[in-house]
This record gives C-alpha cells, structure tokens and sequence, in this order.
C-alpha cells in the first residue's frame, strides 16, 4: 500500500472514527498536537460537538498492527489556535 509509510499529522487527536481510517488506510504513524481531554474540555459548551470519549491510543490497542502515536505535542499553542475556532463554529452554546 502507498500509505504503508505515511505520517497523519492532526492538530488534534482524532475521534474514534478518524482513528480507525488511520489504522484502515495503513497508515504506520500519527503525530497531533491537542489531546482527546483538552479537546473535550474546550468543546463542552457545544452540544452537538461532544465526540466520544475514547483516546486514539485506546482503539489502536485493540488492533492487529502498530500505529505509533506521538502526541500531545506543543498543545497550548494547538489550544490557542481551536480556542479562535470554536466560539465561531457553532452556535449551540
């Protein structure tokens, strides 16, 4: 596969469904930057933008194959950046 190699880099940590493309596209390695709890955090005044509370690291657990997790990385200047997003985003508060 061409994936087989590839690096996904988020700016956070990807939800469950996102994990398992990650791990069904071959894709060997991830490096994000805001983790699944400060992520959670920021987004709790959002109701339709809760997600599920599963880190990444917990699905590739269960798989067959190795998907190396780097991160959190650099995550208040991750946080700074979704921090501008959300108020704008949604208008469920």
């Amino acid at each position: 596969d061409a994936l087989e190699q590839a690096t996904s880099y988020a700016s956070g940590e990807p939800c469950p469904m996102g994990a398992a493309s990650i791990y069904w596209c071959n894709i060997l390695r991830l490096v994000y930057c805001v983790g699944e709890p400060a992520m959670r955090e920021l987004r709790a005044p959002y109701e339709r933008a809760t997600g599920i509370a599963m880190r990444c690291d917990e699905l590739f657990a269960r798989c067959d194959r190795t998907v190396e997790v780097v991160g959190p990385l650099i995550e208040d200047e991750g946080l700074a950046v979704h921090r501008e997003f959300w108020p704008h985003a949604h208008g469920d508060v």
